[in-house]
């Protein structure tokens, strides 16, 4: 699936738990989140998130959302 990679850099106004740099991949076609880490001293990852068994529009009635 074809993804961007964003970095960045969580301040610790926002989040004192998760503040410094972190990396998260999303997936160029919808902008759903795939996998997000943020890391900790010395690049150890300190918390992460990865989506598995992904399904887009999937289950939903045809009449919750309008897609332009």
């Amino acid at each position: 699936m074809p993804a961007f990679l964003i970095k960045g850099t969580i301040s610790k106004d926002k989040s004192e738990t998760l503040a410094g740099p972190f990396t998260m991949t999303v997936s160029k076609e919808t902008g759903a989140l795939l996998d997000w880490k943020c890391y900790e001293e010395n690049e150890k990852v300190g918390f992460s998130i990865t989506v598995q068994n992904l399904s887009i529009n999937k289950d939903i009635p045809d009449d919750i959302f309008v897609l332009d």
